[in-house]
């Protein structure tokens, strides 16, 4: 009786830490350590996002008469949640955002589009005894040098899938897409769209609250720049 008396006393001052008689038990913060690399870069194998759920080809007619070739649309969601409570959700892969010419009105219109390109990184955290507690595997994705008319580099079907999700027990999970600017980094003769893709995530558990975010920049070139 007395070793099991000891063992919990032992295992109470590793969590709650040491304290004077009377004094208010406080436990201490397991900290988590955050890590994220990129792991894989290249074409896919097809594309994740149907062209078909930026606009429908029947809606897809030219407007000249309203617009300049140099200004910028966005079709497409804004901000949606591509993991909820350490799974990925029902609907991410309807999801994203495109960037073309407002005469366009839809990237059917535009042509020279490559293939899906994509980037695959791995985001970790880390808890105080070297064991990861979350693993996010994330594609970014999306289509390059798309032109209108002969004219300018445009962005397509611009997102971030969900790939492989591992949740401790007593961690909680979730993450979700941001398109925050949409910005000509071209000439007005020779557009070149560009677009800011926020990744943003939080991990709970009983300890802590952690909110971070990752931020890429996407050009009508193909370009990649990390934030």
């Amino acid at each position: 009786m007395k070793k099991i008396i000891v063992f919990i006393s032992i295992l109470s001052s590793a969590i709650f830490g040491s304290s004077s008689a009377g004094a208010e038990q406080t436990p201490r913060d397991p900290s988590l350590t955050l890590k994220i690399e990129m792991i894989a870069e290249g074409s896919v194998e097809y594309n994740y996002v149907e062209t078909d759920k930026v606009a429908g080809r029947d809606n897809c007619t030219t407007k000249k008469e309203r617009f300049d070739v140099q200004e910028l649309i966005t079709l497409g969601q804004q901000i949606w949640q591509i993991v909820k409570d350490g799974a990925p959700t029902l609907h991410f892969a309807a999801n994203s955002a495109t960037a073309i010419p407002t005469s366009a009105v839809c990237a059917f219109n535009l042509s020279g589009w490559s293939v899906p390109y994509s980037r695959t990184y791995k985001l970790s955290y880390q808890n105080l005894y070297g064991s990861n507690v979350v693993e996010f595997t994330y594609k970014l994705i999306y289509s390059y040098g798309g032109n209108y008319q002969g004219s300018g580099a445009y962005l397509a079907n611009v997102t971030i899938h969900p790939v492989d999700v591992q949740v401790s027990w007593g961690q909680n999970f979730n993450a979700s897409v941001n398109i925050a600017n949409v910005l000509n980094v071209g000439t007005s003769k020779d557009p070149i769209a560009g677009m800011e893709i926020a990744l943003e995530w939080n991990v709970t558990n009983v300890f802590n609250n952690y909110k971070s975010r990752r931020i890429y920049f996407v050009d009508g070139k193909g370009t990649t720049t990390e934030l």
